[in-house]
């Protein structure tokens, strides 16, 4: 089993304050090296 972080929820708004879709969020991220995966509680 692996260790995971806390979890935090959020959404990504671009700057007309449109919600930018999650799975675009994590593809971006995922260039990036950074972490992030999308899910539902």
């Amino acid at each position: 089993m692996f260790d995971q972080g806390p979890a935090v929820a959020l959404n990504v708004f671009d700057w007309k304050r449109e919600r930018i879709d999650p799975a675009l969020v994590q593809k971006l991220t995922n260039r990036n090296n950074i972490s992030l995966c999308i899910g539902c509680l």
